[in-house]
Order: structure tokens, then sequence, then C-alpha cells
């Protein structure tokens, strides 16, 4: 043995074995000397085990049941938060509305829907006609035509329409129904207050078959208690981050509620 040449203890019971090869000794991975290949060269990729597979399918597992547990908490919380956002009785409700007797018979299939008129701010009008539009859209007891199909003169933001030139307007465009919308009164900043005038026609039978005029004050509570809940039911989507009561505070959305209020009075089919 060279002098250079420590001798090489075993790892079996602590016994020291000269012969035993050292492990600088082995061979090196990858070539051969003679051009064969060794051990797998030093940085390949190692192919997965059983084990290994199981582990990341268990991992992944784990990662997709934590969703759906978060999902769940999520949807329980926000159903918790609608329920404790709603508001309790009492809610408004119109009770001042005429509805003709047998309206399934005099319920006008197509009505021409004139423009809101009244003592109101023309952009507050404009705004009123925008909402009435998008609520009647819901209704869906008769095909709307809008007011832009006809042709109506320069006039006062509260002149009231004539009954015989309106129904000549609604007969240009094929409709046998004419809804008029008298805006009595309007505060579009808080307090929020509507009060709202309107009557639908059977055109061919000259005969109303609906009215209602009703005034929807915020500072009531059964109109705050009635705006919230709808907020919750109808707007919530739209506006997910607010609370119910904001409804009191945003112009174009009570007056959302107030336009549904007053429509749910239509003599239903």
């Amino acid at each position: 043995m060279s002098l250079l040449q420590k001798p090489i203890v075993s790892t079996v019971d602590g016994v020291v074995d000269p012969v035993a090869p050292a492990a600088s000794a082995r061979p090196p991975t990858g070539l051969m000397p003679g051009g064969g290949l060794g051990e797998a060269a030093a940085g390949s990729p190692t192919p997965p085990t059983n084990d290994m597979l199981m582990s990341r399918k268990s991992s992944a597992a784990i990662y997709l049941l934590s969703s759906v547990f978060c999902l769940l908490c999520f949807t329980g919380c926000a159903t918790e938060y609608i329920e404790i956002d709603r508001a309790a009785p009492p809610y408004f409700r119109a009770s001042n509305f005429f509805v003709a007797p047998e309206t399934t018979q005099v319920m006008p299939k197509r009505v021409l829907v004139l423009p809101c008129y009244g003592s109101v701010a023309v952009s507050t009008l404009g705004d009123l006609n925008q909402v009435l539009a998008q609520e009647l859209a819901k209704v869906k007891l008769f095909e709307v035509i809008p007011p832009t199909r006809v042709k109506i003169a320069n006039r006062r933001n509260d002149q009231e329409f004539n009954l015989q030139e309106a129904s000549l307007w609604a007969r240009e465009v094929g409709a046998d129904g004419l809804l008029i919308t008298h805006v009595t009164s309007c505060r579009p900043h808080r307090p929020l207050v509507l009060s709202v005038a309107m009557k639908l026609w059977n055109i061919p039978k000259e005969t109303a078959v609906w009215s209602v005029d009703e005034t929807l004050d915020s500072q009531l509570t059964p109109v705050a208690n009635g705006a919230r809940n709808y907020y919750l039911s109808e707007l919530r989507v739209a506006y997910p981050t607010r609370r119910s009561d904001q409804i009191l505070e945003s112009p174009r959305m009570f007056f959302q509620y107030a336009f549904s209020a007053l429509l749910s009075t239509l003599p239903h089919k």
C-alpha cells in the first residue's frame, strides 16, 4: 500500500476493510472509457415513482376541496349578509289605482309610450324616460313602442298631451294602446321623492284600461323598506358592493323602484 493511500473504513460494524472501494474511486457516470454507457448522466430527470404520482394527485385533490370549501363559505356569508341587510315590514303597496273590468278583452297588445311630462328639469325627465322604458320591458304584458317612432313637435315640459292627437300617433305605428305619464313632483336629491300619475288607454275602444296615481317618498318607512328589498332582489348583481340603504341615496335606483312598484298594479293576464 502506498503511503499516500489511506485505509478505507467499511461502514459494516466499523471494521476496517482495506480492499473496500472508496466512494471517490467509483467510475464516473456517463460514457465509460470504452465508449459504453455507465450510470445515468448527472442532471438527467428522474422518472416519477408511484409514490410521487400519488402524492401529486393527493395535493391536487386537497387544493380542489379547499377551493370548493372557500366558495361554499363565501356563498353562505353572502346569503347571510342579504338576510341581515333585508328590511323588515311594512312595505309600500300602491293603493290608488284603477283597473277596468274584463281587462283581458280590453288590454292592448302594442302600446305607444309617450315621453314623461311635468314641471321637471329636462335632464330629469330624460332620466325618467329611460328608467320607465327599462321597467316596462320587465312587465312583458304588451309590446312597447318607444316615442322615438313618432314625430312629436316641440312642446313644453309641462304641456299635457292631447288624447286625440296622441291616438293618431299610435295608429301611425300600428299601436292599439297608449301610455301617458305625468310627473307631478320629483326630487332627485335626498330625500328622494317621485309623484307620478299614469294612464293606459285602449285606442280602438276609447277606454282607460288602467291608471295609477301615487307619491313615493323615501322618508316614509314603508317606501324605504320596499326600496331596500327591491335593491337586494333586482339591483344587487349590478352593484354588489353596496348596502341596500344606498338605494335611498341614488336617484336612478330609487326611480327604478318607484316605477316598478307602480307598474306592479297593472292587470296581469
